[in-house]
């Protein structure tokens, strides 16, 4: 099984489509590229970027804090998963993915839509692991 996120960046956002074996699936949303910049604890500010471009094993998550999938081998990076979010303050560097994006709603320039629901059906979509490649 293939899949495959091809995303677009902007100032506020990282949007994306996942695709499975070539076909859409659902959207995805990230931080801000930020070149790999990780969050800093004494700030207490959520400034941390996107996942870098790259090749990643996607494996089923049953420990982690969402407990949907963890995102391995993200350079200089740790506790990366794919888990439901609405906007980019979910996401702590992390994946959200959802049915579609909606711009300019609730006060964020990128909305994430039915997220918890497009997580579960990639639970039941996806096997135990696999690769994942991010690209632009």
């Amino acid at each position: 099984m293939q899949l495959l996120i091809l995303r677009k960046y902007d100032k506020e956002g990282t949007c994306g489509k996942l695709f499975i074996d070539g076909e859409l699936f659902c959207r995805t949303l990230e931080r801000p590229n930020l070149d790999n910049q990780q969050d800093n604890p004494k700030t207490k500010a959520n400034d941390s970027s996107c996942i870098p471009e790259g090749d990643y094993t996607l494996v089923r998550d049953r420990v982690g804090r969402f407990k949907y999938f963890a995102v391995l081998d993200v350079p200089n990076r740790s506790n990366i998963e794919l888990h439901p979010a609405n906007s980019i303050d979910d996401l702590l560097g992390c994946l959200g993915a959802g049915e579609e994006i909606q711009e300019n709603k609730y006060n964020y320039k990128f909305w994430l839509t039915k997220s918890k629901m497009t997580c579960l059906k990639l639970v039941d979509k996806l096997p135990e692991k696999c690769t994942l490649k991010i690209t632009s």
